[in-house]
């Protein structure tokens, strides 16, 4: 594997993915961390240089309201392989879903 993305919105899931994330970077893996939201300030504690909601263009920090193909251009070139987080609300609709729906 050469590239990994990596989102997650929540304490629970950035707390969840954050250690894959530094022992991916730690093998020479090309890591994109995305967060939003309290995941911000997890990846922030590990140190992660991360990408946030506002930097997929002039859309709300709202996940539901962002567009796929802006997913797209701003992951580039498709990544290896995709990790998210989760989370146990029954509606969201976060950033780690809409990786999800993304057809690589």
């Amino acid at each position: 594997m050469k590239n990994l993305v990596v989102a997650a919105q929540h304490f629970g899931a950035a707390n969840a993915v954050a250690p894959v994330i530094y022992e991916a970077q730690q093998r020479g893996i090309e890591v994109t961390p995305i967060a939003s939201k309290q995941a911000e300030i997890v990846f922030g504690e590990w140190g992660f240089d991360y990408k946030t909601m506002s930097q997929f263009g002039d859309y709300p920090d709202d996940p539901s309201k962002l567009p796929l193909q802006a997913m797209k251009t701003v992951l580039g070139s498709y990544p290896d392989a995709v990790l998210v987080g989760s989370s146990t609300e029954r509606d969201y609709i976060g950033i780690e879903k809409l990786l999800n729906e993304i057809n690589y």
